[in-house]
């Protein structure tokens, strides 16, 4: 009896999740320079030229906002870290087991 190992497969699929994961962190990267620069701007210049109740409880949902997308780019990279070890580790499994399927002998 012959087994036949396609390895296409398992690369592709590493390969799809190593370019998910490059843009799951890259949209990690845009939410944080969103966050780190054109809304802490915003709040400074917000801050200078607004004054009164309003202008405090809005600085104060934007700080809350800001704080959100921060967590949200956190969880975008521990995310995308998740899936490239995950796609490296299940891809070694793939090639040892491939390994050892070619090594046995079957009679």
């Amino acid at each position: 009896m012959r087994f036949a190992f396609r390895t296409d497969y398992v690369e592709l699929d590493y390969r799809r999740a190593g370019k998910i994961s490059r843009e799951l962190a890259e949209h990690a990267d845009r939410l944080e320079r969103l966050a780190r620069g054109q809304m802490e701007d915003s709040i400074g210049r917000l801050s200078a030229d607004w004054k009164g109740e309003g202008a405090s409880a809005y600085l104060r949902k934007e700080n809350i906002v800001k704080e959100d997308i921060l967590r949200m780019a956190k969880d975008l990279r521990r995310t995308a870290s998740v899936l490239q070890s995950t796609a490296e580790r299940t891809y070694r499994a793939e090639m040892r087991a491939r390994a050892l399927g070619f090594a046995r002998k079957y009679s």
